[in-house]
């Protein structure tokens, strides 16, 4: 169980796959011979005449087929704006753990969301998953459990191993009082993928990566070689890859999931707020439920069972 929320060194930014660069192939200026029959490739004909000879050697395609179908992960530029509101979250979060009075620190932590979101919603920032756990994190201490819920589940989106998102959701949903938080979903995936916990998002793509080379490495020899094993050889360290990458694609659907930020938030029998509620009780914040349809500012939830209406304002989708 924690008590103070850390905030993460720097706020790390999720990386974005580098554009793939074209491979540009010249054409010839004259028919070339065609090569040793040991040798791969094949002719582009047209009009009834060899136009260019494409050379096919294994190398060459793995070097393609690896700018194709490989993500590689670079840091993205930071603006001088973006860091400067960074900066000022950061500090907020620090000056709100010194303070001394509780409504001095309720004040501060709240700044500091206000300033994590923002920096989140700021175009220029490429939000990554520590920088949501920050949001969480400063949510939680300002007592706004449902924006903190809101926040470490938008970081397991992006990085569906992060080990403090992890814990610190599964403190915030203890928080919520009833029994009306959800419940943790199953060990298994966890235990299936647990390299989850010990690398990012990223690192695992480059891991991944390696595996598909391999795989492509022992294909294209086997083939050219006409050695039948090394081509079934090939389907471990794709098997390998293809699970990796699986790993790091968002569990579930989210469309349709939210988190009540509203602690006075009442289930409505009707799209009105003069119609009876549903519950003895207005549900908590942190709830978390499933959107049925919204009409105008009104949205249609379900949860524990029973469906109803509550104010569209009062929730927080999961998915942005």
């Amino acid at each position: 169980m924690i008590t103070k929320c850390s905030i993460i060194s720097r706020c790390r930014h999720s990386a974005l796959p580098r554009v793939p660069e074209t491979s540009h192939i010249a054409a010839a200026d004259s028919v070339q011979a065609l090569p040793p029959r040991t040798k791969l490739g094949w002719r582009l004909r047209g009009c009834g005449r060899n136009i260019a000879y494409l050379p096919a050697r294994p190398g060459a395609w793995l070097s393609i087929l690896f700018c194709l179908c490989v993500p590689v992960a670079v840091a993205p530029s930071t603006s001088a704006a973006e860091e400067a509101g960074l900066d000022a979250a950061i500090e907020e979060y620090s000056a709100a753990m010194e303070a001394q009075g509780r409504d001095e620190r309720l004040r501060r932590f709240s700044r500091a969301e206000q300033l994590f979101r923002q920096a989140i919603e700021d175009p220029s920032t490429q939000a990554g998953a520590d920088l949501f756990v920050n949001l969480g994190n400063a949510a939680l201490q300002a007592e706004h459990v449902g924006s903190a819920i809101v926040a470490y589940r938008r970081a397991l989106l992006l990085e569906p191993g992060h080990r403090q998102a992890k814990q610190n959701l599964r403190y915030a949903r203890s928080m919520v009082p009833n029994g009306t938080g959800a419940e943790e979903t199953s060990d298994l995936i966890d235990t299936l993928f647990f390299w989850q916990t010990l690398a990012s998002r990223e690192q695992i793509q480059l891991v991944a990566a390696c595996f598909f080379l391999l795989a492509a490495t022992l294909f294209s020899i086997g083939f050219a070689g006409k050695r039948s094993w090394l081509c079934s050889l090939a389907l471990v360290p794709l098997s390998i890859w293809l699970l990796l990458l699986l790993s790091t694609a968002p569990m579930g659907q989210t469309s349709d999931e939210a988190v009540v930020v509203s602690g006075d938030t009442i289930l409505h029998a009707a799209d009105s707020e003069n119609s009876a509620s549903r519950l003895s009780q207005p549900i908590p914040d942190g709830t978390e439920v499933k959107i049925l349809q919204t009409r105008d500012r009104w949205t249609e939830i379900q949860i524990a069972g029973r469906s109803g209406w509550v104010l569209a304002s009062s929730l927080q989708r999961v998915s942005q």
